[in-house]
């Protein structure tokens, strides 16, 4: 996924795109997704706000993996 994520200039990480969020900030765009999500009928899987953080820890960090 990550080499056609780049085929097509999408970025993968918040370094790519020149950002460095901190934990308050991540913290901040979960809770923003969650509100802007509202429903989850139709979902493939529900997300809770701490699946949200965690993803985008991931994606902070996912040059030191």
């Amino acid at each position: 996924m990550e080499n056609f994520y780049h085929s097509i200039g999408m970025p993968i990480n918040f370094q790519e795109l020149g950002v460095h969020p901190d934990i308050r900030q991540i913290r901040e765009m979960a809770e923003r997704c969650c509100a802007a999500s509202g429903s989850h009928t139709g979902s493939a899987k529900q997300l809770r706000l701490e699946d949200m953080i965690e993803i985008y820890l991931m994606a902070d960090q996912i040059l030191l993996l």
